[in-house]
């Protein structure tokens, strides 16, 4: 150090590169706090610089760079947008055009005497190039009906083989209907079921006499069964009754516990051997 107290620059170095440290308190097991020294970081501000965007220059119109020229002129000042002038044609550009010329005449004069004479001639293309107008159409199917009309359809359902094998058929059976005289019936497939178009098939004698047998037969055992039914609601009725009547002389002339006993009488008795019967049974089905 020098007596005007300056530091130097490896003094100065030492200081930046040596650790601060800072006191933190730290508890112990024992319940005791100290302190600590830990060293602190030190965080370096940056400074963000922000790039100055230009704003966009507006292009002048060709009027507007006129005016501008008019106004400098006006005091004298050189034009600032002048006009850049044409270079003359070369002498080899001019031939080019001249002989340009005269072969499109050369072509004019042939497609003249072309046309006299009745000759295709090759249309020119126009000019200006023209719009295609696509004009696009509705179409509309109409597709008939089970009920014999007609229904407005703009996406048909595609054909299968299917599909034309069973109208084919149908055709066929509609020609049958017309040789037979009568409507026959149709299966999946569109023909015609043989049961309805067997018309050579006739009932003999026999055949009618047994089928009326069999309907008598039919009535009488519908009958019979009806009757039986009768009989036994009847029967049910009449034993309710019985007991009923039963029942109420039994609680006016005979006490209590005499009813109790013939009600036990009545309950089926189960034997030793029909329990041992019905374990057995039991035990098996838990196996099988």
């Amino acid at each position: 150090m020098s007596d005007d107290e300056s530091i130097t620059t490896e003094e100065m170095n030492q200081v930046v590169n040596e650790e601060t440290f800072e006191e933190v308190e730290v508890k112990g097991v024992e319940r005791k706090t100290y302190t600590k020294k830990v060293p602190v970081v030190k965080t370096e501000t940056k400074t963000e610089t922000k790039t100055e965007t230009k704003p966009k220059q507006k292009r002048l119109t060709k009027k507007e760079k006129e005016e501008i020229d008019e106004y400098n002129e006006s005091y004298g000042v050189a034009p600032q947008y002048k006009p850049k002038e044409k270079k003359p044609m070369s002498e080899a550009k001019k031939k080019a055009v001249e002989k340009q010329e005269e072969n499109n005449k050369k072509r004019a004069e042939q497609r003249k005497l072309d046309k006299e004479q009745g000759k295709p001639v090759k249309e020119t293309k126009p000019k200006q190039h023209t719009k295609e107008i696509i004009k696009t159409e509705k179409i509309i199917y109409m597709i008939p009906d089970n009920s014999g009309g007609y229904k407005e359809v703009k996406n048909p359902p595609k054909l299968t083989k299917k599909d034309i094998k069973k109208h084919e058929n149908e055709l066929e059976v509609q020609k049958q209907e017309e040789l037979i005289g009568k409507k026959l019936i149709r299966k999946k497939n569109g023909t015609a079921d043989k049961r309805s178009t067997n018309t050579k098939a006739i009932r003999t004698p026999a055949q009618i006499e047994a089928s009326k047998r069999l309907v008598e037969l039919n009535k009488k055992r519908k009958e019979d069964r009806l009757k039986q039914k009768d009989l036994k609601e009847k029967s049910k009725m009449e034993n309710i009754k019985d007991e009923i009547t039963d029942t109420i002389i039994n609680v006016v002339s005979k006490p209590i516990e005499k009813v109790k006993e013939e009600r036990k009488a009545r309950r089926p008795v189960i034997t030793e051997e029909e329990k041992k019967a019905y374990i057995l049974k039991q035990q098996k089905s838990l196996f099988s």
